[in-house]
């Protein structure tokens, strides 16, 4: 399957893309549309609103999942303004996503960051998730990206792939920058 990323399209690009992308012959293989990438605080109302039209225009029979990529608990540019757990019930609130897809990378920087800080990060998640409302999706880095990831080792990708699933993952998705 794949994914239409939707940047900052308005809801009516995006519709008009995916629509067009529903009436070709690959249309059994797009399985969602993702709204951000990494919204900050401030961001959610505005993501809320244009997933609500996103899904009001493909209507309410329509297969396709509806939500963001989020960013995890150290990225600098999130502006938690209190705490991750709340950035992450926001998010739920003001976009009522389809699943929850969570993206960490054990390879930032010179020292990376911890296992235990993704451990953690999803134990949180699973716990505010549990009535399975939502699945949980798990973004596995597997590749560099200039300065602030190295390539992570086999060993750190087997790790991130286990522990999400043993934490209630429905999904993994490797992101490849």
């Amino acid at each position: 399957s794949y994914w239409y990323f939707s940047g900052n399209q308005t809801s009516a690009h995006v519709v008009n893309r995916v629509n067009s992308m529903l009436s070709s012959a690959d249309a059994e293989a797009l399985a969602a549309v993702i709204v951000a990438v990494d919204p900050t605080e401030g961001d959610l109302e505005g993501i809320g609103e244009t997933s609500k039209e996103i899904r009001r225009e493909l209507g309410a029979d329509s297969p396709l999942k509806v939500f963001s990529i989020l960013p995890p608990p150290y990225a600098a540019n999130a502006g938690f303004s209190s705490t991750y757990r709340n950035f992450l019930t926001g998010y739920v609130e003001a976009c009522k996503p389809h699943a929850i897809l969570t993206d960490y990378a054990l390879c930032q920087g010179e020292t990376g960051n911890t296992a235990e800080e993704m451990l953690a990060m999803l134990v949180m998640e699973r716990r505010l998730f549990a009535t399975g409302s939502r699945p949980l999706y798990a973004a596995v880095q597997c590749s560099s990206s200039g300065d602030t990831l190295r390539m992570p080792t086999l060993y750190e990708m087997r790790f991130n792939v286990h522990a999400a699933l043993a934490l209630g993952a429905k999904s993994i998705v490797y992101k490849t920058a």
